[in-house]
């Protein structure tokens, strides 16, 4: 999957118990960090000579392992009013995103994409046969599916995934739908 498609899932899976906005954002950071070692798409279209592929080399790796889990762990632990349950949803806004990358981020290819879990304290490796290629149907439906609980959870409690970058950005998308449904009830 891909970062959007984990913003989405990981914000619908904060709203299942969370009133507090901190709360919510920092479950679903949870649930995005790991593709922080995705970044090297970046270096790599910087340098552009094609010498090293840091995409390729660190992603899967550096941020989807155990020793981010437990840094992101504390770092909830710490940032959030409720101690307990935002780690304990933000754990599994993380691992959801582990899970869905595991199966349904393979190449276009049909290559397989492994992951490091225990890095960076071993090479130890996991993939599975079946993983579907990431732009798949497979995931397109699980990101409708998503999207259609995040319209609402908008519709219910008045909030979006927007939320996580700016309560006035969230309230002016909210506005807009509520207004297109509106006109269409008149």
């Amino acid at each position: 999957m891909v970062p959007q498609q984990h913003l989405i899932l990981s914000w619908v899976l904060s709203n299942l118990n969370y009133d507090k906005r901190r709360d919510r954002i920092v479950a679903t950071i949870c649930g995005i960090i790991p593709d922080i070692d995705g970044l090297g798409v970046i270096v790599d279209k910087i340098l552009g000579d094609g010498t090293y592929n840091y995409y390729f080399l660190w992603h899967h790796k550096a941020g989807h392992n155990i020793l981010v889990l437990l840094v992101i762990g504390i770092i909830t632990y710490f940032l959030c009013e409720r101690r307990i349950l935002p780690v304990f949803v933000g754990t599994i806004a993380f691992l959801t995103h582990i899970f869905f990358d595991l199966i349904g981020s393979g190449g276009p290819d049909g290559s397989i994409w492994p992951m490091w879990p225990l890095w960076p304290f071993s090479q130890y490796e996991i993939s599975i046969s079946w993983q579907w290629s990431l732009n798949d149907w497979k995931n397109t439906l699980i990101t409708a599916i998503f999207i259609v609980i995040m319209i609402i959870i908008a519709g219910k409690k008045r909030r979006s995934c927007l939320e996580v970058f700016s309560r006035r950005f969230d309230r002016f998308c909210i506005s807009a739908v509520e207004s297109i449904f509106k006109r269409k009830r008149t």
